[in-house]
């Protein structure tokens, strides 16, 4: 089969070259040459300005001259573009790219200019150009952030289009944290879009392990550095680090950007005390400190999220922490609430809801109907556990009497409590009783049965030592 001639890449089969051959190169005429060939191209002379650009780039490219190569390329593919043939583009694009040794330059150059068009095109021809280049640009290292680009351009289509399912699998198809080249703030701001597109598409596994990406350290801005060391971002074994993509956002824009995200999954997880810490974390954010009405804002849901949270240690610490910020002084109803849960006195839920109640209808984003319920029980649960600190028996009628509940209601959020470990408690049905204080633990037993042995055979050995002692001395008395 005869192939033609525009198509044929074997005949570029790459001789002995060396730094001579380029060197050897005239680049003045080079661009007298391809100055005339655009101009030839202007007066309508494609084609033979065309077949003259293939000619100067395979001459350059065989003397392994990246300048002139690229300028050829370059200036082909804008020749194209301006007369919007696109097709003979894309035609173009692929022959030059896969020519053999072809210079990374060279491809790298192209691939970037075609990304500047695309903005240019139409909707459909935008789609076949990134699906091109993609193909171009699949498996090679030295254009790796130039695919990672327009695939994001891609799922931004589809994301226009409403098909978010389609959107986020394209992004999910780059592991952009393997990149060594791509900077920092890029890296995070691409893992964050998958992220968002995950929750978006309501796969929460996905973006969970999707998040785990994304170290909060990397959003801790180091103030000073050591003697010797550098402050500049060094990529991968020592890669050079491009410049982000324009548009990308500053480090303290991601990390308020992770932490929303992150409230989204927790909330949907229902994981109260990872809230608090995310809104708590957005409040230490420069940004938001320097806003009042934002930092208002975010410490109003971090209080909120804090009495929300099942008690435990991380949220008896939050609660506490939350409690001791100093801003706290110019919102005295929200230092009341957390103050009502970190004292040890029971709250009384008419009075209570009462107390709150404008403040629980403004916050319409953090009270829903289940999250009301939440907060109803988080104060039976702290009622239960004062009395357990004050009583150590309590009749069922007395303690449904203080939780304001029937017996079967009292019962029931007692038994949760003791089932998740919360608090130790045991019912006697027949007398109607609860005893608070549970079993010991078996190395408890254990030790204190070995402290009262131990202690039996001190007594034992001590009382044998007075028998003998004893009877010593009445041998001796009889003897005389």
């Amino acid at each position: 089969m005869t192939v033609p001639k525009s198509m044929d890449t074997s005949e570029d089969v790459p001789v002995t070259s060396s730094k001579k051959a380029a060197e050897n190169i005239d680049q003045e005429a080079v661009k007298e040459e391809v100055q005339r060939l655009v101009s030839t191209a202007e007066s309508g002379g494609l084609a033979q300005a065309t077949e003259g650009l293939l000619a100067i780039e395979k001459r350059g490219r065989l003397a392994e001259d990246p300048v002139s190569t690229k300028l050829a390329c370059c200036s082909l593919m804008e020749l194209l573009y301006k007369q919007q043939n696109y097709k003979d583009a894309q035609e173009k694009l692929v022959l030059l790219t896969k020519r053999r040794g072809q210079l990374k330059e060279v491809v790298r150059a192209m691939v970037r200019q075609c990304m500047e068009f695309l903005d240019e095109m139409g909707r459909e021809t935008k789609e076949e150009m990134i699906r091109t280049l993609q193909g171009i640009t699949e498996g090679k290292i030295y254009v790796e952030i130039e695919r990672a680009r327009i695939t994001r351009q891609l799922a931004a289509m589809k994301e226009q289009e409403g098909d978010i399912g389609e959107a986020a699998n394209i992004l999910q198809e780059v592991a952009v944290e393997t990149f060594g080249s791509m900077a920092k703030v890029e890296k995070i701001a691409y893992i964050l879009e998958q992220v968002r597109l995950c929750l978006e598409k309501k796969d929460y596994v996905r973006a969970q392990i999707l998040s785990r990406k994304v170290s909060p350290r990397a959003f801790v801005v180091r103030k000073t550095t050591k003697k010797g060391e550098s402050t500049g971002e060094i990529g991968i074994e020592g890669t050079s680090i491009e410049e982000p993509a324009k548009g990308t956002p500053s480090l303290e824009e991601l990390k308020i950007q992770y932490y929303s995200l992150m409230i989204q999954y927790h909330l949907h997880e229902k994981n109260y005390v990872e809230v608090c810490r995310s809104y708590r974390a957005i409040l230490d954010t420069p940004g938001i400190a320097a806003d009042p009405t934002a930092w208002e804002d975010a410490l109003k849901h971090a209080a909120w999220y804090a009495v929300l949270a099942p008690r435990d240690s991380d949220q008896v610490t939050l609660l506490d922490a939350t409690k001791a910020d100093s801003r706290m002084e110019s919102m005295p109803v929200y230092k009341s609430l957390l103050s009502h849960f970190s004292k040890d006195e029971i709250l009384w839920w008419n009075v209570l809801s009462q107390e709150f109640a404008d403040e629980m209808a403004s916050q319409t984003d953090v009270f829903d109907e289940d999250r009301k319920q939440a907060f109803r029980l988080r104060v039976v649960q702290h009622n239960i556990y004062t009395i357990s600190s004050f009583y150590s028996h309590i009749s069922m009628p007395r303690l449904a009497q203080i939780l304001e509940l029937s017996e079967a209601e009292a019962e029931k959020h007692l038994c949760d409590m003791v089932s998740e470990r919360g608090l130790a408690a045991k019912i006697d049905r027949a007398s109607g009783t609860i005893k608070f204080g549970g079993v010991k633990p078996k190395t408890a037993v254990l030790n204190e049965w070995s402290s009262k042995i131990s202690k039996l055979l001190q007594t034992l050995e001590s009382t044998c030592e007075m028998i003998s002692k004893e009877q010593q001395q009445y041998a001796l008395a009889s003897r005389s």
